[in-house]
């Protein structure tokens, strides 16, 4: 029975192992984001598109602001930790915490400002929220997006360098091989010169 042709691996233009380490490390700096953003405090929690939008865009926005009556101030920008912010039925409930009694601020609400410049507001995010601007805040989601994105795109380009040579070494030939007519009739059933593969498939 003739040799067959073994499996070759066939070259491909797009480099499919780096651009799916590009979307792991994406995705594993997605969850690195989504457990700092947990860890933190619940008026930094609620804050945190707004934050990243005014340190980001340059122009006016709708910023929703959470406010507490102050005795003798009036209403003012509640701050943490006065402040506990959660979720009933797709509905935001604030509650003032015990910090917040003590503090005596009552009656929170939810203020929302239209048309605002983002260098308005910035300065109370990054002073009484935040403590500290953007890209210090979220450090430890760019660090790890960084050194994911690297290792990812290292790894990805190797398993696609390794695929590339070995469709470059392709499939070897040896031969041809000067054959008597008994035998090119048993692989080639007619006359003519044999080809064998190397290596051979299994």
């Amino acid at each position: 029975m003739p040799d067959q042709y073994p499996r070759v691996k066939w070259p491909r233009a797009f480099p499919i192992c780096a651009f799916a380490a590009i979307i792991a490390a994406l995705l594993l700096t997605a969850t690195t984001a989504l457990i700092q953003i947990r860890l933190m405090e619940p008026l930094q929690r609620l804050y945190v598109t707004e934050f990243v939008k005014t340190s980001a865009l340059p122009f006016r926005m709708t910023v929703k602001l959470v406010e507490v009556n102050a005795p003798g101030r009036g209403y003012i920008m509640a701050v943490d930790p006065w402040i506990s912010v959660s979720r009933e039925q797709h509905r935001l409930k604030l509650t003032v915490t015990k910090a917040g009694v003590a503090a005596g601020v009552t009656n929170p609400r939810l203020y929302v400002a239209t048309g605002m410049k983002p260098q308005t507001i910035r300065p109370f995010f990054e002073h009484s929220i935040y403590h500290a601007a953007a890209l210090q805040t979220f450090r430890p989601t760019l660090i790890a997006f960084c050194i994911l994105f690297a290792a990812g795109l290292f790894v990805g380009a190797w398993y696609d360098q390794k695929h590339q040579e070995a469709v470059r070494r392709g499939v070897q030939i040896r031969g041809p091989r000067l054959m008597n007519p008994r035998k090119v009739q048993k692989y080639l059933k007619g006359d003519g010169i044999a080809l064998f593969l190397q290596p051979k498939a299994r």
